[in-house]
């Protein structure tokens, strides 16, 4: 259920079920700041300043779109945040992955011109797995709704690429062990008002999927706190380092293709 918010001026503060009813209030008020939320919780925690932070864990934030660009935001919320964010493409994802309908540069190309960006959030769950160390808790976070619905089983597909693609995440899921949990976000939410650490890094993952090119970047830092010196150095070095609980390294792939 789509709500409105206002939180200033105090006069029209408040939240508005609908947008007639939101319009109506800001029209011709200076300053009115006003913000569409997914549900009245939703619009109390706004309304009421209180911020939404990340709590202790390992996330995985996941986006893709219809030209083939993967964001995956890899997050890691300890006393630290230790972040490191891929921008990379089905292409590179899927190009030695040994999924028998995604054997060549043209299957692939055939089979995002055919299931879109579907191709695209599916793979950024696929490399997430690929690169998570093993026996992590793993928060994935979302804003296609097929990524937990496929996983869980909620949804059947007649598509066999897509099939076969969530098989081989469920097979990641199992070979290394992870424990898996999932949280639908909101694509493009606000945090114009209040402080939203999913949407956030949900947008980051959208930035870096729009941004994607070939070859992939990367890249890693920490917030509310410096990074350890080796640490620094080796990004300086441009030298991938393995970060506890966010396996960093680009993990071998599965049979070399003759």
């Amino acid at each position: 259920m789509r709500v409105y918010v206002v939180t200033h001026p105090e006069s029209i503060r408040g939240v508005y079920d609908n947008w007639p009813a939101c319009q109506a209030a800001v029209a011709g008020v200076p300053g009115a700041r006003h913000q569409a939320v997914s549900s009245r919780a939703e619009a109390d925690r706004v309304l009421h300043g209180v911020p939404l932070s990340l709590p202790p864990g390992t996330y995985a934030f996941l986006d893709g779109n219809h030209r083939g660009g993967i964001g995956i935001v890899f997050v890691r919320q300890l006393r630290n945040r230790t972040i490191r964010e891929v921008s990379t493409t089905v292409d590179q994802v899927f190009g030695d992955s040994a999924i028998p309908d995604l054997s060549s540069p043209e299957s692939i190309r055939q089979a995002l011109g055919r299931i879109r960006n579907i191709l695209a959030e599916l793979g950024a769950l696929y490399e997430a797995l690929r690169r998570i160390a093993p026996k992590t808790a793993l928060k994935v976070v979302h804003d296609y709704e097929g990524i937990e619905a496929w996983m869980r089983g909620r949804w059947r597909t007649k598509d066999s690429l897509v099939r076969a693609i969530v098989s081989t995440c469920r097979q990641l899921v199992e070979e290394k062990q992870l424990h898996i949990e999932f949280r639908h976000q909101r694509g493009h939410a606000s945090t114009f008002l209040s402080k939203n650490d999913f949407a956030r890094y949900n947008a980051k993952a959208d930035q870096l999927a729009s941004e994607a090119r070939s070859p992939a970047t990367e890249s890693f830092h920490t917030e509310r706190g410096a990074a350890p010196a080796g640490r620094a150095a080796a990004a300086r070095k441009g030298r991938k380092e393995e970060t506890p609980g966010l396996g960093v390294r680009r993990p071998t792939r599965g049979p070399a293709r003759r």
